[in-house]
């Protein structure tokens, strides 16, 4: 997750490239719980109709 430089902020029509400004913070005991592999920049449902300027972000953690 942390090396992850997946753009998570779209292309906007003014020419601005995509760039990764999206992450998720963890405190230790939460980093212990993540299950590794799990982190995920989603693609966007409609890309013609963007719900938002950035991409969705998930991972799991084993509570």
């Amino acid at each position: 997750m942390a090396g992850d430089r997946t753009p998570t902020q779209i292309r906007r029509p003014n020419g601005r490239q995509p760039i990764v400004m999206d992450g998720i913070l963890l405190n230790e005991s939460m980093a212990a719980a993540y299950v590794s592999g799990s982190y995920r920049v989603h693609a966007l449902r409609d890309p013609d109709n963007p719900e938002s300027d950035h991409h969705r972000v998930s991972m799991t953690l084993d509570l």
